[in-house]
């Protein structure tokens, strides 16, 4: 293991003090290891300090630029304060400043031409003020810079040859104002531009069409004005289009047909207005694409014949005449030419039209009835056919919760606070709430890569909700999970602490499952990224499931980067914290650790001649003279130190060096199982069967057919709106959900203030009508 230089260790010492660091880890000698947050060349040069979400409080080190071979200061979800040292601007090898989450305050400041090598910045979720500086403009290697969540003012001064490796810049929920620079064009690399939620005016440059790379555009919340220019069409990779909130005006341009990957069109709060709406040239690229558009544009998606999916009503097409109105198709004009023949035509297609519009209405509103009744629906199909992960709007979630009340609060993680709730449609059915603390535009991806994969051995996600309180203006991403009723791993190997013991058998029977999990994960290259005793769950037949396998990407607030190393220390791998590089690899690594606690009860750190280490290296030369008493948990029985002592072995193999010498979690997995039936035969309650997901699952096939028969019950819909608390007895809408038209189906979710994509109904369609059926 590399030790630190005595000048670097004199000066950490200092900046330990300063920052909160615990007394003792920082001295000349420490080890560089991702328990004492430090990382070093083979020289023992300091050359990145990793501290992230460990709560400490004190204020970035006034020296800290004395260390000038760093190249990573890593500081996030802390609650350090004061304001940016000066010294920073003298670390001329730095590449990556990440500060985000903390409460650090004062102007954002550095002397002109340094930080030439930076290609990360992220200082969101702070106090920082004031105007940026000329100088960050020049940072020519600069590849991601999120600003957002400050209090930054000014306008934008970019010029056309700065920043021209910048792929990902969010400046959200700031004061900045002004134009939107024209020459932010030049930014060609850009696949993320967010500038929601600031003071920008005037109107839009047809020079951002150059950002041609561009997946992610956010405006909304500004207060731009004129109409989208029509070379807003050439953004074929766009994926999420959002102009809501602006004082926006004129006709969508039908270019906008040409982005076959938009998932995202909102024009909320906007005075924009469809297309004409029949007879349009770019019919044929919308038809082919509607799910996209037909939210926003419900006329035009009809006159298009949007491939059988029904318009929505317009939201606002009160006071306008029906004859000129987008909704109403133009009559043609008369012919003193026509014939009869083609006349009657014309009336019998209007006729079959008319009916099919109809049809498709009535298909749409009983599954709108179907959304606002048990939540949104299915996001995709689970294997089992009778579940599906829903989603669930922030009342229904609020109500299983009893509105967020302590009583209810079971624990907090990377991803967020955690509560206990009860589905408010079957009271036998428990779930864990998960709140994101820091918001991801990839939310619903990971959601739907979650909700694709499921087994026996990991936790089952049952909703998930995408909303925004009116009360508080703060926006919610939540993930329901199953509830597992005997907690954590974890709070069973805590020394005093634990709540009970587990047999050996147990114990292996966790194991194995466990090792199962990771198993069916990597089959879809899939990497956890912090296995560790607190994401391991047991259920009421403590039967092991592996938790939080989509959510720890989302706890960086991105997961465009997978390369930024996430996990908790002591149980992530060197290999991986010295590439930055994720592969399975890296979860055998911490599963390997998490073995050893479970077979000894000590702690993943611990103290060794003075000095911390890991348990692995603590472990070691006791596995390796066969002295299992010495490391054991002494609550084992002595008859089974043979099988203690290939398990360490196992453990440490998992952690061995070079990473190909590893085996695979499936060659763990049966070799524990071989193990466990060798010496303990048949399972125990532990291995499960799979019964609580059976009852999970005929649980959420009676809420299905429940809803399937009110939905043909005839019941009125506002009877169906009282009941679940969206309507009052007197018919005013609560929560401002409003829009439902039975004719038109026409609905939107106006307590988000985000469009209900048309795409999920499109698929709620196909899921509820397949073809042949």
């Amino acid at each position: 293991m590399v030790n630190v230089t005595a000048e670097h260790g004199a000066l950490l010492r200092v900046c330990g003090k300063e920052m909160g660091v615990p007394d003792g880890m920082w001295y000349p000698g420490a080890p560089c290891s991702i328990d004492t947050w430090l990382m070093c060349n083979p020289e023992g040069t300091v050359n990145g300090i990793v501290i992230r979400d460990k709560g400490i409080s004190g204020s970035i080190c006034s020296d800290i630029g004395l260390l000038t071979s760093l190249e990573k200061i890593d500081f996030a979800n802390n609650s350090l304060s004061s304001s940016l040292p000066t010294s920073i601007g003298n670390l001329r090898n730095l590449k990556v400043l990440d500060i985000n989450s903390n409460g650090i305050a004062g102007p954002l400041v550095y002397p002109p031409g340094t930080l030439s090598n930076l290609k990360l910045i992220n200082v969101a979720r702070n106090s920082l003020s004031g105007p940026l500086p000329s100088s960050i403009y020049t940072l020519v290697n600069l590849q991601e810079m999120d600003l957002s969540f400050n209090e930054f003012k000014g306008s934008l001064p970019i010029s056309s040859s700065s920043l021209s490796n910048l792929k990902m810049l969010n400046l959200a929920s700031n004061q900045f104002s002004g134009d939107v620079p024209p020459t932010l064009g030049n930014l060609t690399s850009l696949t993320r531009l967010e500038l929601s939620r600031n003071f920008f005016t005037g109107t839009l440059s047809s020079s951002l069409a150059a950002l041609t790379a561009l997946v992610t555009l956010h405006l909304e919340g500004n207060q731009l004005g004129g109409s989208l220019p029509s070379q807003f069409g050439a953004l074929i990779y766009l994926i999420e289009l959002d102009l809501s909130g602006n004082q926006l005006n004129g006709v969508l341009p039908p270019t906008i047909g040409n982005l076959t990957s938009l998932t995202l069109l909102n024009t909320k709060d906007t005075g924009m207005t469809c297309p004409p709406a029949a007879g349009h040239p770019s019919c044929a690229v919308w038809q082919t694409n509607s799910s996209q558009f037909c939210q926003a544009c419900p006329a035009f998606c009809a006159n298009c014949s949007t491939a059988g999916l029904p318009p929505p009503k317009p939201s606002d097409t009160s006071g306008a005449d029906a004859s000129t109105s987008p909704a109403s198709p133009p009559t043609p004009p008369p012919s003193s030419s026509s014939s009869s023949t083609p006349r009657s035509g014309f009336i019998v297609g209007i006729a079959v039209g008319a009916g099919a519009l109809l049809l498709l209405a009535a298909i749409a509103a009983y599954l709108w009835f179907r959304c606002y009744s048990r939540g949104k629906p299915n996001l995709q199909a689970m294997p089992n056919q009778h579940h599906m992960c829903r989603r669930y709007t922030l009342e229904q979630v609020k109500k299983a919760t009893r509105g967020w009340v302590d009583a209810n609060h079971i624990g907090t993680g990377g991803y967020g606070e955690v509560y206990r709730g009860v589905c408010p449609f079957d009271d036998s059915v428990v779930w864990a709430v998960k709140r994101a603390k820091i918001l991801t535009n990839d939310f619903k991806r990971e959601v739907e890569e979650m909700a694709s994969k499921s087994h026996p051995h990991l936790v089952r996600l049952l909703g998930y909700c995408v909303d925004m309180d009116m009360a508080t203006e703060h926006h919610e991403q939540i993930v329901i999970y199953e509830f597992c009723s005997n907690g954590d791993l974890e709070k069973y190997l805590s020394g005093g602490a634990r709540e009970g013991e587990l047999t050996l058998q147990q114990r292996m029977e966790v194991l194995v499952g466990v090792a199962r999990g990771l198993e069916y994960l990597h089959q879809f290259d899939i990497v956890h990224r912090d296995i560790k005793p607190a994401n391991v769950l047991l259920d009421a037949n403590m039967q092991a499931k592996v938790s939080d396998f989509g959510l720890v990407r989302m706890t960086e607030g991105t997961t465009v980067n997978p390369t930024r190393v996430v996990g908790t220390p002591g149980y992530v791998d060197p290999a991986y914290s010295r590439t930055n590089k994720a592969t399975p690899m890296a979860d055998v690594h911490s599963y390997g650790v998490m073995l050893l606690e479970v077979i000894t009860l000590k702690p993943v750190t611990l103290s060794l001649n003075g000095s911390l280490c890991n348990i692995k290296d603590w472990i070691r030369p006791f596995v390796e003279e066969g002295n299992v008493s010495a490391f054991k948990d002494p609550l084992l029985p002595e008859t089974s130190n043979d099988l203690i002592l290939t398990l360490a072995r196992i453990g440490l193999e998992c952690t061995a060096l070079p990473t190909s010498s590893r085996p695979s979690m499936a060659d763990v997995a049966q070799r524990i199982e071989a193990l466990r039936r060798e010496h303990f035969g048949r399972r125990s309650g532990a291995g499960g069967s799979g019964r609580d997901d059976a009852d999970v699952d005929q649980r959420m096939a009676k809420i299905d057919q429940e809803m399937y028969r009110r939905a043909e019950s005839g019941l009125s819909i506002q009877e169906e709106f009282v009941r679940l608390n969206v309507m009052s007895e007197d018919g005013t809408y609560n929560n401002a959900v409003s829009g439902f038209s039975t004719g038109t189906a026409g609905y939107s979710n106006r307590s988000s203030g985000v469009l209900l994509q048309s795409q999920e109904l499109s698929q709620e369609l196909r899921q509820e009508f397949p073809t042949g059926r």
